[in-house]
């Protein structure tokens, strides 16, 4: 016998059926959103780290900065975070210079072995926008020296 709802006939088969295909859907998407906590890794200093949020140098010189980033996607193809980017204006010299900062988009992306570990190799950072503002790779700024 089928329960009865609100003068409504409920069949149990269908609203089991209906139950899974919600609950499949609902995994999925938070799957997709989900964020990794496995490799591929950041090497910072010395250390395997995914989805760094600290302060990262882009120059080798801390010209270039990235800091308090907000990891959106990390895959074994690339990672994506919405993050803070500093300039260093180098006014009147570098080392007296003030940091300028906007919002923007870095991407970890091609990867290489290191020490037995899957690792990103190269970045690029965007504006919010899409314009292009910073890219390179972590092997040139010294993040891969010891793999």
């Amino acid at each position: 016998m089928s329960p009865v709802t609100n003068g409504c006939t409920v069949n149990p088969m269908r609203l089991v059926s209906l139950l899974v295909v919600l609950s499949a859907m609902c995994c999925a998407a938070s799957a997709q959103g989900a964020v990794s906590r496995t490799g591929p890794y950041f090497v910072q200093s010395g250390h395997f780290v995914t989805q760094p949020t600290g302060v990262i140098d882009l120059s080798g010189t801390n010209s270039f900065e990235i800091g308090a980033s907000r990891w959106s996607r990390w895959t074994r193809a690339s990672a994506v975070a919405r993050t803070t980017y500093y300039v260093n204006t180098c006014k009147p010299d570098c080392a007296r210079g003030r940091y300028t900062k906007q919002a923007a988009t870095v991407r970890f992306f091609r990867t290489a072995l290191c020490r037995g570990k899957v690792v990103f190799t190269n970045f690029i950072v965007t504006s919010l926008v899409g314009r292009w503002l910073l890219a390179g790779n972590f092997r040139d700024l010294g993040y891969l020296r010891n793999c």
